[in-house]
Order: C-alpha cells, then sequence, then structure tokens
C-alpha cells in the first residue's frame, strides 16, 4: 500500500516536471517567433540609430565592436574589436587574453581619436557590460602594462559609468587589487615580442599617457570639455558609445509610430536576422527596409543569401601565404587544403568534424599535421584551407604553428627547443592569429581540445 502511495506521488511529481518543461518550451519558442516577427522593426530601428551614430561623432574613427556594434555602421568597412559582455559581469569580471583587442590598442597610441560603438537591449542598464565594465577593465590592464614599460605616470583607478551601483564597483575594485598583477602576467605571456615592439614604438613617441574610458548615450550626452579635459591632461580618452534611446515613444512619435523601436536591436542577431549579415545589410539597406511585411522581408534575405553564397568568402594570413575560403552552397561540416610546393600542387580531403564530439577536431589536428609532415621538404609555399567554418581552419593554423613554427612562417610565435608545450604559448598563438580573422573566434570547446591534443589537459 505505501509502495503504490509513493508511485502516485512520483508519477505526480513527473507529470509537474513534465508540464512545467512544456510551458517553458513553449515560452521560448514564442520569444523566438515573436524577435524573427519583429525583424522589419529591428532594421528600422538599426537603420534609425545607425544615422545617429554617424552624425555623433563625424571627425572621430568609429569602432565597432563585435558583434552588435557592426550593425550600426554603414561603412562596413569599419574597424572592429571584440569585448564580450560576459567578462564584465556582475561578480565573474575577467581579462580574457584570448581577446586583447592589440589592433585597437594600436589604433589608440597612434594617435587618432576613437568611439567604441555598441549597444544593449536591456532596458535596465544603460550601456552593455562590455562597454560599462569590460572595456574599463581592459584599459586598466593596458595602462598597468604601459606603466611597468616606463611610459605612463602612476596608473589611475578603474572609471566606470555613473550607473554602476557603488556595491559593483567596490567589489570590482577589491578584485582588481587581487587579479591585476595575475592578469598582467597572463597579457605579457601571450603578446609576442614582434607586437610588443610596435607597441613601444608607438607609445614613446607620444609620451606617458593612460588610456582613459568616457561614456556617452542617450542618458549621458558628450561632453567636449571634458573630453578636450582629458587631452589637456595628457591622456588619451576613449569614448564608449551605447547606442539606442531608451524613450522608445519619442522615436516612434517621429515616424509618426510607422515602426516599433526596439532598443538595442542588433543584439543577438542569432534570434532575428534569419541570416542577414550587417555586410549584406549595408549594402543596400532599403531593400529590406521597404519590405511591406515580414514575409516579404524574409524572402528577400532569402534571396540575398543564395546570391552572396556564390561569391563566397575568405581570410588571409601569414603575409597571404595562408587562407582560408569558405565553401559555398554546403551544410556539412568539412574541412580540405591545397598545399602548393615548390615542385607541385597537392589537394587533400582532411575530413569532416563535429562540435558535439568531445574529439571531434583532434583527428582533423593529427591529418593536417601529418601531411604537412610529408610535404615540407618540398618547400611549402602557400596554403589554402577550403572549409564550411572558418572556425575550424583557424583551429588547424594554430595546431600547424604549434608544430612547424618557423619552418612555416618565420616570426616571433616560435617555440624555443627547451621550452614545453604551455596553454599560455597555445594561447598566445590563438591570441596572434585573432589580430587577423576579426570576428572569426574559436569555441571553448577547439581551444580545450588544442590543449588537449598538445599538453594532454
Amino acid at each position: 500500500m505505501e509502495f503504490k502511495i509513493i508511485d502516485k506521488l512520483i508519477d505526480k511529481r513527473i507529470n509537474q516536471i513534465k508540464l512545467k518543461t512544456s510551458k517553458i518550451l513553449q515560452k521560448q519558442q514564442e520569444t523566438r517567433m515573436s524577435a524573427i516577427s519583429s525583424a522589419l522593426h529591428r532594421l528600422k530601428s538599426i537603420y534609425y540609430d545607425a544615422g545617429l551614430v554617424s552624425s555623433a561623432f563625424p571627425d572621430i574613427e568609429i569602432v565597432a565592436n563585435l558583434r552588435c556594434g557592426k550593425w550600426y555602421s554603414s561603412n562596413q568597412t569599419v574597424k572592429t574589436c571584440y569585448f564580450k559582455s560576459t567578462d564584465g559581469h556582475n561578480g565573474k569580471w575577467d581579462f580574457n587574453t584570448r581577446r586583447l583587442n592589440i589592433p585597437l590598442l594600436e589604433l589608440v597610441l597612434s594617435g587618432k581619436p576613437v568611439a567604441i560603438v555598441d549597444a544593449t537591449a536591456n532596458h535596465r542598464k544603460v550601456y552593455p557590460d562590455a562597454l560599462s565594465k569590460t572595456i574599463p577593465i581592459w584599459m586598466y590592464i593596458i595602462n598597468m602594462l604601459l606603466h611597468k614599460m616606463g611610459f605612463t605616470k602612476d596608473i589611475e583607478p578603474i572609471q566606470l559609468p555613473r550607473f554602476i551601483n557603488e556595491t559593483e564597483k567596490t567589489n570590482l575594485m577589491a578584485v582588481l587589487d587581487t587579479k591585476s598583477s595575475e592578469w598582467l602576467t597572463e597579457l605579457e605571456n601571450v603578446l609576442d615580442e614582434a607586437t610588443l615592439t610596435r607597441i613601444r614604438q608607438k607609445v614613446a613617441t607620444i609620451g606617458k599617457k593612460q588610456l582613459v574610458p568616457v561614456f556617452v548615450s542617450s542618458l549621458d550626452l558628450f561632453d567636449q570639455c571634458e573630453y578636450n579635459r582629458i587631452i589637456l591632461q595628457g591622456n588619451i580618452p576613449i569614448i564608449c558609445f551605447s547606442v539606442g534611446n531608451s524613450d522608445s515613444i519619442y522615436v516612434e512619435n517621429q515616424f509618426d509610430r510607422s515602426f516599433k523601436y526596439i532598443l538595442g536591436a542588433g543584439d543577438d542577431e542569432e534570434m532575428w536576422s534569419m541570416g542577414l549579415t550587417t555586410e549584406l545589410f549595408w549594402e543596400n539597406p532599403h531593400k529590406y527596409l521597404n519590405s511591406a511585411n515580414d514575409t516579404e522581408l524574409a524572402e528577400t534575405i532569402k534571396t540575398s543569401l543564395r546570391e552572396h553564397r556564390q561569391m563566397g568568402q575568405s581570410l588571409h594570413f601569414m603575409d597571404n601565404r595562408v587562407s582560408i575560403m569558405k565553401r559555398v552552397d554546403s551544410e556539412k561540416n568539412r574541412v580540405s587544403v591545397k598545399i602548393t610546393t615548390s615542385v607541385a600542387t597537392f589537394h587533400k580531403n582532411i575530413g569532416e568534424f563535429d562540435l558535439r564530439s568531445k574529439f571531434g577536431i583532434e583527428q582533423l589536428f593529427s591529418k593536417i599535421n601529418g601531411t604537412i609532415q610529408k610535404l615540407i621538404c618540398y618547400n611549402i609555399q602557400k596554403i589554402d584551407f577550403i572549409c564550411d567554418d572558418f572556425k575550424v581552419s583557424l583551429a588547424l593554423l594554430v595546431s600547424m604553428i604549434v608544430n612547424f613554427g618557423n619552418l612555416l612562417f618565420p616570426s616571433d610565435l616560435e617555440l624555443s627547443q627547451d621550452d614545453p608545450i604551455s596553454k599560455d604559448y597555445i594561447r598566445k598563438i590563438i591570441s596572434y592569429i585573432y589580430q587577423f580573422s576579426g570576428e572569426y573566434q574559436l569555441p571553448r570547446c577547439f581551444c580545450q581540445q588544442l590543449n588537449r591534443f598538445y599538453i594532454g589537459s
């Protein structure tokens, strides 16, 4: 009798869990469909906000923070950086050596005024965490590096926007006190000598300066006097511009309520873009904005993607001695390679990969390294990857540099014979190729497989 009662209680609990899970899945699906159905309103919101970006800082170089920030630049040759909000979440602050953003540092050290553009869809926040905390943490550690080189005055405390509460500020400053030296050491370990030399050369011409954030949003108007004061103090201001107007009614009234304004419309593009990229949108924005409804927009995007796939995409590395070309009209996760030597050109299918497999890409590491080993004696001149996913080829490129270093690509990335391969060394190579790959970043599971393949952990 007791067992029957227990069974009934268990069955009841299982049914409750099933019902709750069903409701959660239904709500997620409704949220997703709502996001997709509002794609036309999102694009109109983006177009409106982008106009404000271009007019706000006509004499300042705009740098788009990937991925969201790039939607707000009509000029798609805009320079980019990559700071993630996850590194600035409350209580989870981090200085990420996989996203060093050295091109941004070199740009600001060259003397060009810079504004980093990003947005947030969170109505409770004025700035995305990437702008309000990740970038200030990055500036603080970079200032420590410049100070250690002898190129800055005493390091100023970290500066955050006024909307960050005092408790979070205090906790973040406590973390910096305990971890900043460790983060600085990690930074020095992953920077290659060529990059350090370029930084020293640039800093030597501008004198002792520090990086200082200037926060601008619809609630923090740009203060030219404050900006000039930072310059007069001998420092380098970097504008952190959060795009978007928290007063959606004000925006909609300007257009007779012809569309619903969406704050941070470019955020979470995978949820609403249906594959549309920033490059395709800004090639001809009115092609999409003039759609009568979301159904027509979806068809327009589908046609554009079909035409774009026929054109293909490519990335280039190592003075064009390595290229990565995306295969068109393919849904398989395959990668092949064409290796040009002084004797002949060799084609080889490296294989397919599975992101769900714990060891999916390690087999590809073995294959590419085995192929290079056989051909390296014939004086390899060029390597072309043909793939379905750029990120896979990036991982294979890291693997090749770890294995063959200066034998293939003369650089200061070569590992001394006395030094073992370490996580720091692999991070150093990853940071190096990120200077060229831009928004294409290795998934965490790829980095884990690289570490496991070379150092067993």
